[in-house]
């Protein structure tokens, strides 16, 4: 005999339970943007270092600038990077980093889990080591190693925020307090503090091979520490809880600040007057209002299609930032050397 279930007798027999779906989380479109455009900025860049300083010279030979003989990109590649136009880069290039690692740093205030988050990338930053190490000591190929770049100072960052989120217990206006206490320390050390010969080497991730003032550090130099790529705790970890900072205090909400309703006001109220006047007597006034109406309904289709794109694809790279990052420089200098052994040096695809 079956057994009576027993009811819970606060649940009524006619109750109805409804599965809601669970909510698609909304991404915050201007840091993907800007993320975007600074990933893209980056593939430039290094595709000008992988020109002016390698592809240029196997193709052109040395001092292929200054006799004159290569090719109008491959020669702007060069000067943008060691000529004439380094200054300008020497500008933008922090800019830049700025702008992305204060993204990095917004983004880190919307996570959960920054710990987990924080741990994955260190792994991947542990492969990506590996894996220059191998191309530079077992292959050959110079310059390449890199024992603390981009992703190990993002996983230091995310993991150093976790510890923080943790001893404040995720209240905000203690994080804030925090984050101005990092920069303020970080920044101080980095305009100040110059560590002595006798630093140890470890110290290598934390102050960087120059000063602000362009001296080289006395205790070590990036071409042996970390000739491919370096990036130190000091001064970027200024840039990262910047945008922690923003991110608290702006995007608490988790909500975008870029809005558009003003514009599409302005449009609307346009298009209202317009149409307005296409009843007008004047057949001047009627004219010009149907013309322009046209135009502005043409052009609109035509401006928001072309926007839309590039925000999709610019964005795109914002999203996959991580991916774009770890793949960008082994496809590029592959596809330079395809080029190299295809059609400018025939049979040498090598560096």
């Amino acid at each position: 005999m079956q057994s009576d279930v027993q009811k819970n007798p606060l649940v009524s027999d006619d109750v109805q339970i409804t599965l809601v779906p669970k909510r698609k989380r909304n991404r915050i479109w201007e840091i993907d943007f800007l993320r975007g455009v600074c990933v893209l900025l980056m593939i430039l860049d290094h595709l000008a270092i992988l020109l002016g300083s390698y592809f240029g010279v196997q193709w052109y030979g040395y001092e292929f600038v200054r006799r004159g003989v290569g090719d109008a990109f491959t020669t702007f590649c060069y000067n943008w990077v060691s000529g004439s136009a380094s200054g300008v880069r020497d500008i933008i290039h922090p800019i830049v980093l700025f702008v992305f690692f204060s993204i990095s740093g917004i983004s880190c205030t919307f996570s959960r889990n920054n710990a987990k988050r924080g741990a994955q990338l260190l792994l991947v930053a542990l492969i990506y080591t590996l894996g220059s190490y191998i191309a530079q000591y077992q292959m050959g190929i110079d310059g390449v190693f890199v024992a603390f770049g981009v992703l190990d100072f993002l996983a230091f960052s995310m993991l150093l925020y976790a510890l923080i989120s943790f001893v404040v217990r995720d209240n905000r206006w203690a994080m804030v307090g925090a984050s101005v206490a990092l920069i303020i320390v970080t920044l101080c050390l980095y305009f100040c503090y110059t560590p002595p010969a006798t630093t140890p080497k470890i110290f290598a991730i934390v102050f960087p091979p120059h000063d602000f003032w362009g001296n080289s550090s006395l205790f070590y130099s990036q071409s042996e520490f970390s000739p491919g790529d370096l990036f130190t705790l000091i001064p970027y970890t200024a840039f990262y809880f910047a945008g922690v900072l923003i991110g608290e205090l702006f995007y608490y909400e988790r909500l975008s600040l870029v809005r558009f309703e003003l514009t599409k006001a302005l449009y609307k109220k346009t298009c209202d007057a317009l149409y307005a006047n296409v009843e007008s007597e004047k057949k001047s006034l009627r004219d010009f209002s149907i013309n322009t109406l046209n135009f502005m309904l043409g052009a609109g289709k035509v401006t928001t299609a072309i926007a839309k794109g590039i925000e999709k694809a610019v964005c795109f790279f914002g999203k996959h930032a991580l991916i774009v990052y770890v793949v960008h420089v082994v496809l590029l200098a592959a596809l330079l050397s395809l080029i190299s052994g295809l059609f400018i040096t025939p049979g040498n695809f090598g560096v």
